[in-house]
């Protein structure tokens, strides 16, 4: 768990979260 020495690792959880999200939402619109 090198979260302290890895900036990106939160980050691109972060983004990964955000996407799926937005996936979702579109999904859900149609």
């Amino acid at each position: 768990m090198r979260d302290s020495k890895d900036p990106d690792g939160p980050v691109l959880l972060v983004t990964r979260a955000a996407l799926r999200s937005a996936v979702d939402a579109a999904r859900a619109s149609r």
